[in-house]
């Protein structure tokens, strides 16, 4: 029983690192220069955008102009890129990007490593690596080192194309018929993922291109107990092509909502909002909504919370499953005058640091501020008493204090004459 006790905590061991690190997945290792690089990144993003993935040679960011595309769907990150035409160890490069990573909010670079080198073998140049789309669309397909007879695929359409060296293919593809949902489009040994999006909530501008907003989570549902106030939160998700403005949030259980309203969300940009209830004795179940609109479009969070007098059936997100619903066990309730370094979670006392609390930089500063004025003052003092001492020395002797003067020095000779004789 111990053994397998045992072996049991060294598989979690082993698999929880597995699950919480963050995963960037290349097609491949190594590539063919001007080939296409593919890549699905995963991991608990709050902040990802296409300017914090970077193409590094060696250890500097590549100087060269890469054309390259991302994009967010259901919380898997695409990016594609052509790649330089030349060789070399290169790497793709996540940086100053927040992520949530075992309880604490981390922005450390994100490295996965690839070479570029010159072989006999053919390849392709797919522009672009993915398809975001509601309407027909077309792929430019490009043949590195040789003539190439590429089969193609999609859905239930399949043909060849034959490609003569260093010429290149507009290929296009028609989404008549096809439901919304995800799919790919097989061009020789490339998959190129396709979203098709004629069915969802959308938002259209002159430009033919789509803004969308997503929810982070399907709904808000949790077992609390009364007399209490809990704090929630969730992100709302830009996954589209265009800058989103005048975002407004309400709810209808009252609640607190913080913010209610965003100037803007840029796409591909992750915003955080919190979401506060006071659970008083007399109510009993609560049902709702959050609703967030955007330009002409809603979208609704469904809202279930369910009241128990007994706590050992509480369930409550960001916490797990372990009975550990007290902050004491989990983390520290900052104080008025500190602030969370790291993740801010739910618990039965409010909101919970994972992390450290620190001190609040204003109080930081006044403390700094005080000391300074104190040193400040001392060195006035200083040079005040030493001014007045040098007045002292160069004030003209009176008459009395030159006569003293003599005397003193007259008796001082008349001592010295004394000794000598003796």
């Amino acid at each position: 029983m111990i053994k397998k006790e045992f072996v049991l905590f060294l598989l979690i061991l082993i698999i929880i690192p597995t699950i919480s690190c963050l995963d960037i997945k290349l097609s491949k290792e190594s590539y063919l220069p001007r080939e296409t690089l593919q890549a699905e990144i995963n991991g608990n993003f709050i902040s990802l955008k296409s300017e914090n993935i970077l193409i590094y040679k060696d250890n500097k960011v590549h100087s060269e102009p890469v054309l390259s595309g991302f994009t967010n769907q259901n919380h898997v990150y695409y990016f594609y890129a052509i790649l330089p035409n030349q060789e070399g160890n290169y790497s793709i490069r996540i940086e100053e990007s927040e992520y949530i990573q075992f309880g604490e909010i981390k922005k450390d670079s994100i490295i996965k490593n690839f070479t570029i080198i010159k072989t006999n073998q053919s390849a392709l140049s797919i522009n672009p690596g993915f398809i975001f789309t509601n309407k027909d669309f077309s792929i430019k397909i490009k043949a590195l080192n040789e003539n190439q007879n590429i089969p193609l695929s999609f859905e239930n359409y399949s043909s060849n194309i034959s490609i003569r060296e260093e010429s290149e293919e507009e290929v296009k593809f028609s989404i008549s018929g096809i439901p919304t949902k995800n799919s790919m489009v097989r061009i020789g040994n490339y998959v190129i993922p396709v979203f098709i999006v004629n069915n969802i909530t959308s938002n259209h501008n002159n430009t033919g291109l789509i803004s969308q907003l997503y929810f982070s989570i399907d709904n808000l549902s949790a077992v609390v107990y009364p007399d209490k106030t809990y704090m929630f939160y969730f992100y709302l998700e830009n996954t589209g092509q265009t800058n989103l403005t005048n975002v407004t949030l309400t709810e209808n259980i009252n609640a607190a909502l913080n913010p209610t309203r965003f100037d803007i969300i840029k796409t591909q940009e992750i915003k955080q909002v919190n979401f506060t209830l006071f659970i008083p004795n007399n109510k009993k179940n609560i049902t709702g909504k959050i609703t967030v609109r955007f330009e002409n479009d809603s979208e609704s969070l469904p809202i279930f919370i369910e009241i128990t007098e007994n706590k050992s059936k509480l369930i409550i997100p960001g916490i797990n499953s372990s009975g550990a619903l007290s902050c004491t066990k989990i983390g520290k309730i900052c104080l008025s005058d500190e602030e969370c370094k790291g993740q801010l979670t739910p618990s039965l006392e409010g909101a919970c640091c994972i992390g450290t609390c620190n001190k609040k930089t204003t109080s930081a500063n006044n403390w700094i501020y005080g000391l300074v004025a104190l040193i400040l003052v001392a060195i006035i003092l200083i040079i005040v008493i030493i001014k007045y001492k040098q007045k002292q020395n160069l004030r003209p002797k009176s008459i009395d204090e030159m006569m003293r003067e003599k005397v003193d020095l007259k008796k001082l000779n008349a001592r010295k004459h004394e000794e000598e004789d003796i």
